[in-house]
């Protein structure tokens, strides 16, 4: 798990040490606020994008990158 929120350049990202991970085809990396990191993030990610419904307890998810 990876929280990029404070994220805004290389030397931030570098130092996180997401970059160790990506060439390790059996890991899987769950990314928040990804936007921030959006160059390094690989074309074949799948996104999850929860968003707050028309209550407080209600989320409403959009899965991109994978066939369901």
């Amino acid at each position: 798990h990876f929280d990029m929120f404070r994220v805004s350049g290389w030397d931030d990202l570098y130092s996180t040490g997401f970059l160790d991970y990506l060439g390790d085809a059996s890991a899987v990396l769950v990314i928040e606020w990804s936007e921030n990191i959006e160059s390094a993030v690989p074309p074949e990610a799948i996104r999850i994008e929860i968003e707050r419904g028309e209550s407080d307890s209600q989320r409403i998810f959009q899965i991109e990158g994978i066939d369901l």
